[in-house]
C-alpha cells in the first residue's frame, strides 16, 4: 500500500465523453511510463473499452492489454483493462469505469472516478464515494 493516500479524481462528464477522457488519461500516463488499471462492470464492457482504445484515433492507439483467465499476455503491460478488483500489474493510477472498493481504491497513487447521471441510485453512489474519501481523509479534486 502506497505511504501516502491517493490523489482523488472525479469527473462529471456526460457518459459519451468518458471513454474519449479515459483514452487521454491512458495514453498520457503511457507516455510517461506510468502504469494504469482501468476497471470496468463486466467483460462485455471490457471487451468494448479494448476496442476503443484501439480505434479511438486512427492513426494512434494506447498500447494496452485486457485481463482474460489466468494472466497477461504481456507481463510488462502499463495499461491494462480488468473486470474484477484485481490487480496485476503495478499500482500507480485507477480508473473506474465501474466503482471499486475504497479498501482496494486506496492501494493507487491516484484514483479517477467518474459521477455517474443514469439513475438517481448511481449519482447517489457516486455521492457516496466522493463521502467516503474524504471521510477517510482524502479530499477528492472535482472537475467538471
Amino acid at each position: 500500500m502506497p505511504n501516502d493516500p491517493p490523489k482523488v479524481h472525479f469527473y462529471d462528464l456526460p457518459p459519451d465523453k468518458q471513454w474519449g477522457l479515459v483514452y487521454k488519461l491512458a495514453d498520457a500516463a503511457w507516455r510517461r511510463e506510468t502504469h494504469v488499471l482501468i476497471h470496468c462492470g463486466d467483460e462485455g464492457e471490457a471487451r468494448a473499452l479494448d476496442d476503443f482504445l484501439w480505434t479511438f484515433v486512427e492513426d494512434a492507439f494506447v498500447p494496452h492489454e485486457r485481463l482474460a483467465g489466468e494472466g497477461l499476455e504481456d507481463p510488462d503491460a502499463r495499461v491494462v483493462i480488468v473486470a474484477a478488483e484485481v490487480a496485476p500489474i503495478a499500482q500507480a493510477v485507477l480508473i473506474q469505469l465501474a466503482p471499486v472498493s475504497v479498501a482496494f481504491a486506496r492501494e493507487f497513487e491516484t484514483v479517477i472516478d467518474f459521477v455517474d447521471h443514469r439513475d438517481d441510485a448511481r449519482l447517489a453512489a457516486s455521492r457516496g464515494r466522493f463521502k467516503a474519501w474524504r471521510e477517510a481523509g482524502v479530499v477528492p479534486e472535482f472537475h467538471k
